[in-house]
């Protein structure tokens, strides 16, 4: 049975799930949805996500006795669902921390995650591309993550 679920765009956990016997079926129910005022909810819900990550990003610096993983966590609590290389972690945590790391030291982090099961490694080519278990790392925040995360 065909079905759709829409993330929230911050947890990445699911907020709604279509499901019906048809692909029609679906595509009709996304329609109405289009077409309803259930999309201004949407887009206001959206706006309001795009608020509280720059306000997590604000809160970062008060947090600077956290370790790398934990920043590096942060960030990838953060990306958008897909696969990610290390470099663009890389850029994403020294743009939110305003601090230089190391490629090495991400890809080595990177790589200790992905043996915890928190992050999906694959190769391609000489590089590699890492897909985040949102549930599996929201388990493994420490407490000063799981503050930067409560509203």
């Amino acid at each position: 049975m065909p079905k759709v679920t829409f993330n929230d765009p911050v947890t990445g956990k699911p907020l709604m799930t279509l499901e019906d016997k048809t692909a029609n079926g679906i595509k009709k129910l996304i329609e109405q949805i289009e077409n309803s005022s259930f999309k201004e909810i949407l887009d206001k819900y959206r706006d309001s996500s795009k608020v509280a990550k720059s306000k997590t990003q604000e809160n970062v610096t008060q947090f600077s006795n956290l370790t790398v993983v934990d920043k590096i966590k942060m960030i990838l609590n953060e990306l958008v669902i897909g696969w990610h290389t290390s470099t663009e972690i890389k850029e994403e945590y020294e743009r939110v921390f305003k601090e230089e790391i190391k490629q090495q030291t991400i890809s080595t982090n990177l790589l200790r995650l992905s043996k915890h099961e928190i992050l999906e490694r694959r190769r391609i080519g000489k590089m590699y591309e890492y897909r985040v278990d949102k549930e599996r790392l929201r388990e493994s925040f420490s407490d000063e993550i799981l503050l930067l995360s409560e509203p």
